[in-house]
Formats: C-alpha cells, structure tokens, sequence
C-alpha cells in the first residue's frame, strides 16, 4: 500500500501541483544544497529518507547535513532519518546515530522507495531520477495537502515493526551474513565503519535467553509469538529458536501414569495434586535450559515464586544472558482470558481451573525478583492492548542492546 502510494505521487506529481508549488533542481549538488538549506529553514520537524549514507569524512554536503541536523535537533526541532535496508553504503549511519540523531532502517523494498524529503510539514523534496542509488535531480514541493499525506506516510513507516533501530539492524545483518557463510566480523565493521569491539558489544548484549512470567492469562504466549515473528525480522532462523512451556512439560507428565502428583482432565487438562511436582518442573526446566543448543531461548511459565529459580541460574551463568519479562496483569484479567481460553476449541486450551488461578497464583513475589535482579527484570503493564504491550516488549528489547559504550 505503502508503495503504491508513493509510486502515484510520483507519475503523477507534475501534472497534479501547479508552476508555483514546483522548483526543478537539476544536479545533485543542487539536490543536497537545497535540502540543507530547508533544514536550517524548517522550525518544528524534519524527516528524511535516504537510500545511501555516506560518510561525512569523505563529502562536505553530508558532513553539512550532518551538522545542520545535529543542530537543529538540539534547537529542538523533530529530526527522523528512514534509511533503505537494501545498500551497502551505510557508513554515515553511525555518524549519525554518535551525534544523537534518530535514525532507522526500513525494509528494501518499502525503503527504495520513499525518496522525499520532508521539512515543517510545508516544504518536500522529492528525488526523482537516480543512478547507482544516488538522486541525481529532484522537486521542491510546495503543496500543505500533499506534504501532510506524506507525513503520516513517513510516520506509519517510522512506527511500523519491521522498521529496526540502528543496533537491531546489525544484528539482522549479521545473521544475514550468516546464513551466506561470510564473516560478519570483517563485513559489518567495514560496511558501517565500526570497531570489532564495538560490534561485540552489540551482539553479547542481545539476550540468548528470554523469560516470560506471570500468572496463567497474563499473556505470556501472546508474547512468545510475538518475540518469533520479532527474532526473524532479525534474520534469525526459525530453527534456531527454541522454545519451553511449563504447561507442555506439566500436560506431558499429566499423561504419564508413572509420574505421581499430577493427574490428566479430559480433553486436555490436568490438575496439580502434589506441589513437589512444581519443583520437579523447574529442576526440568533448567535441565532443559542448560542443554538448549539454540541460538535464542524463549522460556515461558508461571510460579508464585520465582525468586529460588532465577537463583540457582546465578551459578550456571545463565542469567548473564537472559531477559526477564512479568507480564503484570489482574487477577481478574487472567480469569477473564482463562474462560475464553476454556471455550476457545483450541487444543490445548491451557485452561487453568479458577481456583488455583485465585488460591495458589495471587500474590506472588515479582517484586523482589525485579529488586534483587533489576538488571535482568523488565515489568510489562499486561493490562494495555495486546499492541501495546508488543511495542514495550521491542521498546525493553532495544534498550537493553543500546546500553553499550560509544
């Protein structure tokens, strides 16, 4: 859709805008004059979509660019930067993102496709021809309708999922490479003029093990399928994500009629007579953790206490590599979502009686967990619209790979 838009401005421009909204700039000099000149004139935001950046050590019109941004970013003004995921030529990407400028990159094929530039919502730029991936002329527009169309154009893409920050892009680049057997420590470092250093700074401080707590019905596997769809957008392989339920393993051992202190409800339900049996489940669980030869880990399961699990991980130096997310939601939510699961004809249901929700899943000790590990513990409202919560989840996820020395 996205494309298709922009693809209509584009046939359709000159014959839609009058003499007066329309100045021809011929060259490329022209090109990034002008837009230089815009952004020193523009007062509330600015966003731009590249599709190469170059390094401003090697050309004076991007070294103005840069520093025009930077300034006018520190004057206040909104400063976006889209960035085409498809080129080689992403050298000035970490320039910018050392001065502070907000900068994404976007998916190829969206991405080469949005050549405009925008200034106060008033003025555009609008590259037309191109060589080699380089505007070689372009429109300045002077049309408020249009501009504001291409404003929420511009926004929809800035907020869209698959639009991956700075560092999240060199870790999908890197699996990229991967998956092409080339040696992402000599290709990275040079396509974006990094340090090594810097690259394994990144990449150890994505999490190999991700935690999803809660209680039944927080969320947790609404979260899980959202951390999938996420992990690929990185480039990661489907089977290099492992994945561990509790309920699975619990559902499994209800069926065996050599395991006591649990007991299997038709059609697909199982009932706890044992609490040992919890404390059988985590020792499996880390057991299961501890021998994972997958890339990432998501782990999911609910307790009313966490605190002695997380613990013993200390000591196998599992936690250095993990990220703790508790879905916080009611009490009254969860029974809420349990009905719906219970009659939702899905198998299994993972329908968790009430009175065990209610009795045994109330209180827990989330609170000291996120006080004794606050490094590793993120609380995520489960409250919010199931979108929100996946915007936290990535909005945490990021926070954590950007916490690195520049």
């Amino acid at each position: 859709m996205i494309i298709n838009f922009i693809n209509r401005i584009k046939t359709g421009l000159i014959d839609y805008l009058t003499d007066d909204c329309l100045k021809y700039i011929a060259s490329r000099n022209e090109y990034l004059n002008e837009i230089n000149n815009q952004i020193l004139l523009t007062s509330s935001s600015c966003y731009l979509c590249v599709n190469t950046l170059d390094s401003a050590d090697e050309n004076q019109s991007i070294r103005n660019l840069q520093e025009n941004l930077l300034n006018q970013s520190n004057r206040g003004v909104e400063v976006k930067v889209l960035v085409s995921s498809i080129n080689e030529r992403y050298e000035g990407a970490y320039e910018m993102i050392t001065k502070g400028i907000e900068l994404k990159f976007v998916s190829g094929n969206i991405g080469q496709h949005l050549n405009f530039t925008l200034f106060n919502n008033e003025h555009s730029v609008f590259a037309l021809k191109k060589e080699k991936q380089k505007s070689k002329n372009a429109l300045l527009v002077n049309d408020s309708a249009l501009n504001y169309a291409l404003t929420k154009t511009f926004l929809n893409v800035w907020s869209n999922r698959r639009s991956l920050s700075f560092n999240e892009f060199l870790i999908s680049k890197k699996n990229e490479l991967s998956s092409f057997d080339l040696d992402y420590r000599i290709e990275i470092p040079k396509m974006f003029k990094i340090t090594e250093a810097y690259l394994d700074q990144i990449l150890n401080a994505f999490p190999k093990y991700i935690f999803l707590i809660g209680r039944p019905g927080s969320g947790k596997s609404e979260i899980a399928n959202e951390l999938f769809e996420y992990l690929q957008e990185l480039n990661y392989q489907k089977e290099s994500i492992g994945y561990i339920d509790d309920y699975n393993i619990l559902h499994d051992w209800s069926k065996d009629i050599n395991i006591i202190g649990i007991e299997h409800h038709e059609p697909d339900g199982f009932i706890v007579t044992e609490n040992d049996i919890y404390n059988r489940c985590e020792l499996e669980l880390i057991n299961r953790i501890d021998n994972s030869e997958n890339e990432i880990l998501i782990v999911e399961f609910s307790r009313n206490v966490y605190y002695d699990f997380y613990r013993s991980l200390l000591s196998k130096n599992i936690m250095k590599k993990s990220l703790i997310f508790y879905l916080n939601t009611s009490v009254k939510t969860c029974l809420q979502r349990n009905i719906n699961r219970k009659y939702s004809g899905q198998i299994p249901t993972k329908y968790v009686p009430e009175n065990i929700i209610k009795d045994f899943y109330e209180n827990d000790d989330s609170e000291i967990l996120e006080e004794e590990f606050p490094d590793y513990v993120n609380i995520i409202d489960g409250e919010k619209h199931l979108d929100d919560v996946k915007q936290d989840l990535r909005r945490l996820i990021n926070r954590k790979i950007s916490k690195i020395v520049k």
